[in-house]
């Protein structure tokens, strides 16, 4: 069982993804445990948009935040709530404004087991009430334990946990329960690269041009030109943010024609090029000093 390496904020920098610990040689089950943290009080505010490359799992069980998706509107959060996050899911969540902050648990994950919930509806990127009792502690206790067989008995209790999650808050239908406009939402979220005309946007909700453009401004309170033109900036803010890729990747990765088109609406919207932005970022985190644990 890989140990905790990194604090919680580094999930978001993907300095552990499923494409480099997969190979090791402990993780070979169904549902593989990336990483297990406790009692993280959260109290600095960024709602910088973040997504990650496996399956994450987080209990409030102190304190209040929020959430928010691009385009839809700010969901607070409260002690007992649990937060389940799907690969690709552009998200954020953290402390209120006015608030002193939260406390959490939370898990990371991987592997088939997750993938076949997610696909057949079961699980499903979601916040649900799951009370105070803090049901990941004991799981993370076994998680770290030195001894190998007290850390599959920690997959397997964890296993178990998610089983009744599913059981409990997911089921297949719950796929086609979802509105056409969710389901839209999360084809764009999933797909940045795609360019989706307004056109092919009502056609897959299917209705006609207006109604669908009254439809998605009143769930998202944006057109949905505007809308996909705004998360894919958002998106490339979040990657020139954490990465050092270069411009003409993140364009490529975005749908770009070339990267002078990106850097063009990157302007146009943040008012910034995108190096320049990049160089300002970078800058102002030079000057902060790292938040103690």
């Amino acid at each position: 069982m890989r140990q905790h390496l990194h604090n919680y904020q580094n999930c978001r920098y993907h300095e552990m993804t499923a494409s480099g610990l997969a190979r090791h040689k402990t993780f070979s089950c169904g549902l593989n445990i990336l990483y297990s943290n406790i009692g993280r009080n959260t109290r600095q505010q960024s709602e910088q948009l973040r997504f990650f490359e496996y399956y994450s799992l987080a209990h409030l069980y102190r304190g209040s935040g929020i959430f928010l998706i691009p385009g839809g509107k700010p969901i607070e959060l409260h002690a007992g709530d649990a937060i389940l996050i799907a690969p690709g899911f552009l998200h954020y969540y953290g402390p209120c404004h006015d608030k002193a902050g939260f406390e959490e648990d939370n898990i990371c994950f991987f592997g088939e087991l997750p993938d076949f919930l997610f696909a057949n509806g079961y699980l499903q990127s979601r916040i649900f009430s799951q009370g105070t009792t803090r049901i990941l502690e004991p799981v993370h206790s076994r998680l770290n334990s030195g001894d190998l067989l007290e850390q599959l008995h920690g997959v397997l209790d964890f296993q178990a946990l998610l089983l009744g999650l599913a059981a409990e808050h997911g089921s297949p239908q719950q796929i086609e329960r979802r509105s056409p406009i969710e389901r839209l939402l999360y084809g764009i979220w999933q797909n940045p690269s795609h360019w989706w005309t307004v056109e092919e946007m009502a056609q897959f909700c299917q209705l006609d041009r207006e109604r669908f453009r009254n439809a998605f401004r009143a769930h998202t309170g944006s057109l949905p030109k505007a809308y996909v033109d705004n998360f894919k900036i958002d998106l490339a803010r979040h990657w020139l943010e954490t990465f050092d890729w270069t411009i003409e990747h993140i364009s490529r990765n975005l749908g770009y024609t070339d990267k002078f088109h990106f850097s063009r609406r990157f302007k146009n919207l943040t008012g910034l090029a995108p190096d320049h932005f990049r160089r300002k970022v970078r800058e102002k985190q030079a000057a902060t000093p790292p938040e103690s644990e």
